[in-house]
């Protein structure tokens, strides 16, 4: 969540469009689609072509493989909820998905020129315009193998998607190259020694960021073994590994040092018994942005003009919607009212029945923070076709004092991966008022 503050009744135009253009630049600003809550991950994949049905289904499958070896890498701790797939989500369509989602599914084959076949930001997870890039077909080159998408039952697509998804939760580096003693030049790494003679054994399980096609059971067989995380006791025995030189301690040390998203290691060796885990659940989204204000007007907001800063700020905001947007406005004080329902922007009619809502606003009664933000939620869930780009505008002076708990709303909020972005008015917010907004 984001916080911004205007203070003070003085300069109200001034001080309307200045809140204006702080909720549009958070807006601009805020975190990717990516939630977790409770060991569970839930997220966008926006896929940058008119994929068919079968080609739809490809991917399901290889993201409820991927959840099977993420959730056994993990050592059963984490494992993948709701995955929301974005179809033809391209900037020629306007896709309002494309930088919030943390998976993109590009066209084709890798091309000589790309620079990797499937790549991603390094502990980005969650953050706007930050995503794993991934090929339909030819992860390792192009060709049809089990590293596509088009061939998902193999098992390489679903270890390439786990393996992404380790730089890009917990900024994990890849233990199967390393800096060469020049800089700028890379040298050939492992992370589990390699054998004094022959090859690796067949049971080799360590690690996923090590190279999993041709190490352990692919050495010699059809059988991916490499499937945990390597710890302290295992970890790149001769410090030659990027992981090594970046992060100077083993995967699952990183893990368990991740301030948001943190795994507790294994005491001894990872379990390498593969889990009973729940597949995600999947859902197809639409593409543009789904905003609610939530507007407070509580008695307080009568003082400093509060009131008249965020109708003004909210009026502001509705003018910046483009022709597909959706909007809804909610109020609340000793309860919550929707007083606009989500409505799809077709025309300036649409901007100004909304606006007409936000200005009919009077000031009286208690402040329900969680109240509207419940109310809020419950918009966004009821909608028949999520999408990704969903947000919510809390414009409140900040002091809850009925109803419900604003902190019993955040976890539903973080399950479903729903933006808020709240802004105090007010010169008075106090300081529980802060970290209620905060």
């Amino acid at each position: 969540m984001t916080i911004g503050s205007i203070t003070g009744p003085r300069r109200r135009t001034g001080a309307a469009f200045k809140l204006a253009a702080l909720a549009l630049s958070m807006s601009v600003a805020s975190g990717g689609n990516g939630g977790f809550r409770a060991g569970v991950y839930n997220f966008c994949v926006a896929v940058l072509f008119d994929a068919t049905p079968a080609q739809l289904a490809n991917i399901q499958t290889a993201f409820t493989n991927a959840n099977k070896v993420w959730a056994d890498a993990m050592d059963w701790q984490q494992r993948w909820g709701t995955i929301t797939i974005v179809n033809n989500c391209t900037v020629a369509n306007k896709c309002g998905s494309l930088e919030i989602a943390e998976f993109w599914i590009l066209p084709g084959q890798k091309a000589a020129a790309d620079p990797a076949a499937a790549w991603a930001t390094l502990g980005k997870y969650g953050v706007r315009g930050e995503h794993v890039n991934m090929r339909y077909r030819g992860q390792s080159g192009g060709g049809a193998n089990d590293n596509d998408f088009d061939a998902p039952t193999g098992g390489g697509i679903a270890f390439t998607i786990a393996h992404e998804m380790a730089h890009h939760s917990f900024g994990i580096v890849d233990e199967y190259s390393g800096p060469g003693a020049t800089a700028g030049t890379t040298v050939a790494a492992e992370c589990a020694a390699p054998p004094a003679t022959g090859s690796d054994p067949a049971t080799l399980n360590y690690s996923i960021m090590d190279n999993y096609f041709t190490r352990g059971g692919k050495a010699s067989g059809s059988i991916y073994t490499l499937k945990e995380f390597c710890v302290r006791s295992n970890h790149d025995p001769d410090a030659d590994t990027y992981q090594t030189s970046s992060n100077h301690k083993s995967s699952w040390e990183t893990i368990g040092a991740h301030p948001k998203r943190s795994a507790t290691a294994p005491s001894g060796l990872p379990n390498t018994t593969a889990p009973t885990v729940a597949d995600p659940t999947f859902r197809a989204g639409g593409s543009g942005l789904r905003s609610v204000l939530v507007l407070d007007d509580s008695g307080s907001m009568a003082a400093e003009d509060r009131l008249v800063l965020a109708k003004q700020a909210a009026n502001v905001y509705i003018d910046q919607l483009k022709v597909g947007d959706q909007v809804a406005v909610v109020s609340f004080n000793n309860s919550a009212t929707v007083r606009y329902n989500l409505t799809t922007i077709a025309s300036a009619a649409d901007k100004t029945a909304a606006k007409n809502a936000v200005n009919a606003l009077v000031a009286g009664g208690t402040t329900n923070i969680g109240g509207g933000l419940a109310t809020g939620l419950g918009i966004l869930q009821t909608v028949g076709t999520r999408t990704c780009n969903e947000v919510i505008i809390l414009l409140t002076d900040g002091d809850h004092n009925t109803g419900t708990a604003p902190a019993s709303v955040i976890p539903l909020l973080q399950q479903d991966a729903v933006t808020v972005l709240t802004v105090g008015l007010g010169a008075g917010i106090s300081t529980t008022g802060q970290a209620t907004l905060q």
